[in-house]
């Protein structure tokens, strides 16, 4: 009952996060990546990859923040490939790669890692030889 309530208590709270960001852009207010990055964890916090991938896209087309920061996209592969959603984390790696920024190392690194750990080796060559 009471992890219940705490969980319906952090989603209230990211739902006002929510709430507050998009006033604050209504107004003109452009967010930094830091506020960019805290949106996108509180919404990983509390399992809502949907509203990540929101906010990614989001992200890429605003016009204050010109490249992605690596360590963001990296985290996003690490805790997708911890949550084994280790597909999401390589979509996310391709959109990217595809938006022409350089996700560096480590999230090639993390994503690997998370195929290994999925045990799914032949579905892990399959994506990389693509």
């Amino acid at each position: 009952m009471i992890i219940e309530g705490l969980e319906t208590m952090e989603r209230w709270i990211l739902e006002e996060a929510f709430d507050v960001f998009d006033r604050l852009r209504g107004v003109g207010v452009c967010p930094s990546i830091a506020t960019w990055n805290s949106a996108l964890l509180g919404c990983l916090k509390v399992g809502r990859t949907d509203l990540v991938w929101k906010l990614y896209k989001e992200m890429v087309q605003s016009s204050v923040v010109a490249k992605v920061d690596v360590e963001t996209v990296g985290y996003l592969i690490r805790v997708f490939c911890e949550d084994k959603k280790v597909s999401k984390g390589y979509e996310l790696l391709r959109q990217v790669l595809e938006d022409g920024l350089d996700p560096g190392n480590a999230a090639f690194n993390d994503l690997i890692s998370g195929f290994l750990r999925s045990g799914n080796i032949v579905k892990y060559l399959n994506y990389f030889t693509q």
